[in-house]
């Protein structure tokens, strides 16, 4: 069971990005080699946890696990590629 759903408004604690979920993963997407390049490194736990990708504010996409994520109250979200993902009248 996944704690945020598509659409939520999250905020990353240890980067601070904010945005809005817009997939949801059972455990990293990223391929072994993403995982082996981090500055910080994961651990087994985060990797096994569900998995978000986020649409940032105002551009850009992560994946974050589970854990290092918090939903926040909606804002005016703005990114180039939020009609893709939203319609205009749930972009804040």
């Amino acid at each position: 069971m996944y704690k945020y759903k598509i659409g939520d408004h999250v905020e990353t604690k240890k980067c601070g990005y904010k945005g809005r979920v817009i997939e949801t993963h059972f455990s990293c997407p990223q391929p072994p080699e993403w995982i082996t390049h981090q500055k910080i490194p994961l651990t087994v736990r985060q990797l096994n946890e569900n998995w978000y990708s986020i649409l940032c504010h105002p551009s850009g996409t992560v994946v974050v696990y589970e854990s290092d994520m918090k939903k926040i109250k909606p804002f005016r979200f703005v990114n180039p590629f939020a009609d893709k993902y939203f319609k205009k009248n749930t972009r804040e």
